[in-house]
């Protein structure tokens, strides 16, 4: 009798592959719907760091005492036109401790949309302004900040410990 060849892939075959392709997909699609709102977090940082860029040039052109009274038109501080992401960027006025908020919008997740970040700005001696990263206290969402801005918030309280019996 002649032996049969086998061919194609038996049903157990199929079910191992199918088996794994779902494993796959499980742990990459959320990876990659975290990837997707940061990659739009970041707009907010962009603009931050563009306002930031123009109040220094302005504080070194005006001195730092006319950041006290500097609107944010005079000091560049302006929402890009092509802003998808983010609703405003506001300017408070202070000639020792400026500070740009961006408020963040269609993100696509409720935990980054609505809330607010904001560089505080520190006027030095010497004529330089240093900035710190303030996410606000609501935005819970640390995955999603930007590096610079993940140490501006509080890590959550480590869970007591169990009582040993």
């Amino acid at each position: 009798m002649k032996k049969q060849i086998q061919q194609g892939f038996t049903l157990i075959e199929l079910m191992i592959v199918v088996a794994i392709v779902g494993i796959l997909a499980a742990i990459a699609l959320p990876a990659y719907q975290d990837y997707i709102v940061r990659s739009k977090t970041t707009e907010a940082m962009a603009a931050l760091d563009s306002a930031k860029l123009s109040v220094t040039e302005y504080m070194s052109a005006q001195g730092a005492t006319a950041l006290g009274t500097a609107t944010a038109d005079e000091v560049g501080v302006a929402l890009p036109g092509n802003a998808k992401f983010i609703s405003a960027l506001d300017w408070v006025a202070s000639a020792t401790a400026p500070q740009i908020t961006a408020t963040f919008a269609n993100i696509g997740n409720s935990e980054i949309d609505g809330k607010k970040i904001e560089l505080n700005g520190t006027v030095n001696a010497d004529g330089t302004i240093g900035w710190t990263c303030n996410p606000e206290a609501a935005l819970t969402a640390v995955k999603y900040l930007p590096a610079n801005c993940r140490a501006a918030v509080p890590a959550a309280p480590a869970p007591a410990p169990a009582p040993a019996p």
